[in-house]
């Protein structure tokens, strides 16, 4: 069991979220009179560059509330850098990492410390009736898919980046000082047990999400490059394919010419494979190029984020 005086860093994301600020922390406050589990906290606000009063709020928040930090950086990095920052800057006995958009409900943080109690150091929500744009769900369903079929490090269906992490592993996560990061698959590939707690998903209370498509394709791509060089060997096979295809074809084009008369095809086989080498081609220098940036990325050793302001710290 664990010890009975212990204390929660909530972690909390924000991008331009005015006016779920207040809702956040008020159903925060109601939770905590009602919770058995929740005992010394603090909630952090990471301000991932927001442009309109989302820091302004909490700051005035702050003031009734000497519990709240916030970490407000330069310009709007993502959501894996807020996860950095969060990892880096938590003190306390574990971390809880969640959204202020009220979709993951509140009392999730109870089952998490529920959970935590009986020495579960990883803990993911998994989501239930989760209302998602078709085309995102479906998306997302086909990454899962395609990099657990890739990777060793497999990904659940229906869970986030909303977890809790024991502080023995956010210390490991603290030193692994990569630049391109995936936190739900490198939380993972740690190989440490999973734990999980069912959350029924709510509406978003107020506004919309700040990630869509794009976004979300760029975090695909990066996670596939972060944990597998599948994608390289792929095009080695089909490479070998093709060429091996190329070669009996011509043998036999060539045989046939030479022994029936066959004819050689003429103009619109020969453009057709052009078109079909170029294009594979293409792709091939595409695929190759997203490793060597990452390699670039690596290579500079910029800082993950920048801080432009530090309150409560």
């Amino acid at each position: 069991m664990k010890k009975k005086n212990y204390k929660v860093t909530i972690v909390v994301p924000v991008l331009n979220e005015e006016e779920n600020i207040l809702p956040f922390l008020r159903k925060f406050y109601d939770f905590k009179k009602k919770s058995k589990h929740l005992k010394d906290y603090e909630i952090l606000f990471i301000d991932d560059g927001s442009t309109d009063n989302t820091l302004k709020k909490i700051k005035s928040l702050k003031l009734k509330n000497n519990k709240i930090k916030i970490i407000f950086f330069t310009k709007n990095f993502g959501v894996n850098f807020a996860f950095s920052a969060g990892v880096d800057h938590v003190k306390s006995d574990f971390m809880i990492f969640i959204d202020a958009d009220s979709q993951y409900p509140i009392k999730v943080i109870d089952d998490f410390i529920k959970k935590w109690k009986l020495n579960n150091k990883i803990i993911f929500a998994k989501r239930i009736d989760y209302k998602e744009k078709m085309i995102l769900r479906f998306m997302g369903f086909i990454f899962i898919k395609v990099f657990n079929k890739i990777s060793k490090t497999k990904l659940d269906f229906n869970t986030s980046y909303t977890c809790l992490l024991d502080i023995s592993i956010v210390h490991i996560l603290k030193n692994l000082r990569e630049k391109s990061k995936y936190y739900p698959a490198l939380i993972r590939w740690l190989g440490y047990e999973i734990s999980y707690v069912n959350c029924k998903m709510n509406k978003r209370s107020i506004g919309k999400s700040k990630i869509g498509m794009i976004q979300k394709l760029k975090e695909a791509s990066s996670a596939i490059t972060n944990f597998t060089t599948s994608p390289l060997k792929i095009l080695t096979l089909v490479g070998i394919g093709i060429s091996t295809i190329a070669m009996f074809s011509g043998l036999y084009i060539l045989f046939g010419a030479l022994t029936k008369g066959i004819s050689v095809p003429g103009y619109p086989s020969i453009f057709l494979s052009i078109l079909f080498m170029g294009g594979l081609q293409l792709i091939s220098i595409g695929i190759v190029s997203e490793y060597i940036a990452k390699i670039y990325d690596e290579g500079k050793k910029r800082p993950e984020y920048l801080i432009n302001e530090k309150i409560g710290f």
